[in-house]
């Protein structure tokens, strides 16, 4: 492996604050030193489940960065992520934050990514990725579309 793999999640502006989605999701970590994070818009393939699984297991940090727009400022968060899934099992939904049930958003949630950490970073944390497919700078991406959850990795 040449290049550890990570994950950009991009919350629209239209939803809830990045900075609400975090508290809500730091509060179950807090109590159970784990959260699951749900992805509406894709699921995740099973190479890349596999190389998140492959990272994780041999101890390679593997990060989720969340990030929401706001003017021309990047608002983002960095979360180690210990584990994905697909559909979350009934023991496993006890590690999601309240508002998926009663917003009955968990039958929406396409994937799953479990944190072991997650903290505020740098806005400039954003300009040392690039789309892991591409070599694109994330930066550049994130302004031109509206890509709404890629992999990326650290050039």
């Amino acid at each position: 492996m040449d290049r550890a793999l990570h994950l950009i999640l991009r919350v629209p502006v239209t939803g809830k604050p990045l900075d609400w989605i975090v508290q809500q999701h730091e509060v179950v970590l807090r109590k159970h030193a784990a959260v699951w994070i749900g992805i509406r818009t894709c699921s995740l393939s099973r190479h890349l489940r596999g190389q998140l699984s492959l990272q994780t297991d041999n101890s390679i940090p593997t990060f989720l960065y969340l990030t929401q727009r706001s003017a021309d400022l990047f608002n983002v968060y960095k979360a180690k992520i210990s584990a994905s899934a697909n559909v979350l099992t009934d023991g496993m939904l006890a590690l999601t934050p309240p508002y998926y049930a009663d917003q009955q958003l968990i039958g929406d949630m396409q994937s799953w990514i479990k944190l072991a950490t997650l903290a505020h970073a740098d806005g400039s944390e954003l300009d040392r990725l690039a789309m892991y497919t591409t070599g694109t700078p994330l930066v550049q991406v994130l302004k031109a579309s509206m890509l709404s959850f890629g992999s990326v990795y650290l050039r």
